[in-house]
């Protein structure tokens, strides 16, 4: 993934937007590699560490996790709350462990930024034992995740040359193209499921704070409009959020992800 996409502007605020929900799916992350104490687990992708750290709580004392992400802002910040685990700056797509040392493997939100989802899952399949267990979670379509959806469809109406990009996001979220993506990686007992999970901001200033200082991919295609197209942007989120907004201003939505779960 090097020298394509970048996801090392607004570490910081990632986990004010995206992880700060994202993190509600990675118990069931956990339950679905079936982690145990003892066990070697790489957290591919792991970005600021949520699945990083849950994975380090099931295996205990006497396993190991090795976390793996391109970005060096994002190890920093995982770093702060899993010193325990192994941190390397990789490429998912060439990724630097030997074949066969990981008992278990994690990606939350990684597998549709890979440029080659093949290779990347090849990768992955290669450092897993015989029998290993992986599990992985991806956004479910846009529609089906209005407070990240609604932000990639505005950012496309103002920079729509870009909208292949801001849909990256969603690219996996037909579970049926997960499962066939990780079969053909050579993966077997591929099991796919739709979890929904209720997200709620205080308001829409608490919605929009991290996303204008950066976090994920869309932030930071929303600090590179220009006033105009900010407040264009701000306007359609309104729009999309009123439905969901009650009275006081508090905004109640649901966001699903799809949870997959095979071996090797």
């Amino acid at each position: 993934m090097a020298g394509r996409l970048s996801f090392d502007g607004g570490a910081d605020a990632y986990d004010r937007l995206v992880g700060r929900w994202s993190r509600l799916w990675v118990p069931s992350l956990v339950r679905a590699a079936a982690l145990r104490p003892g066990d070697r687990v790489l957290d591919v992708a792991a970005g600021t560490g949520a699945a990083t750290l849950a994975a380090l709580q099931a295996v205990g004392r006497t396993g190991r996790v090795d976390a793996a992400d391109i970005s060096l802002p994002m190890l920093r910040v995982a770093r702060a709350a899993t010193a325990c685990a192994r941190m390397a700056a990789a490429d998912a797509q060439a990724l630097p462990y030997r074949d066969g040392v990981f008992d278990a493997g994690l990606c939350q939100l990684g597998l549709m930024f890979f440029p080659d989802l093949g290779q990347g899952l090849a990768e992955i399949h290669r450092v897993l034992r015989p029998g290993g267990r992986f599990a992985a979670c991806v956004w479910a379509q846009a529609e089906r995740v209005p407070f990240f959806g609604g932000l990639a469809e505005a950012l496309s109406r103002q920079r729509p040359e870009q909208r292949a990009v801001f849909g990256l996001q969603f690219s996996l979220g037909e579970p049926d193209r997960l499962a066939s993506a990780l079969a053909s990686a050579g993966f077997r007992d591929v099991r796919v499921a739709r979890e929904s999970r209720p997200v709620v901001f205080a308001s829409f200033a608490e919605y929009i704070e991290p996303v204008a200082a950066g976090a994920g991919r869309l932030g930071h295609g929303y600090r590179e409009l220009d006033d105009t197209g900010r407040a264009a942007a701000d306007e359609h989120l309104r729009r999309l959020f009123a439905p969901f907004t009650r009275a006081d201003g508090v905004i109640h939505t649901v966001a699903e992800m799809v949870v997959a779960s095979a071996h090797t």
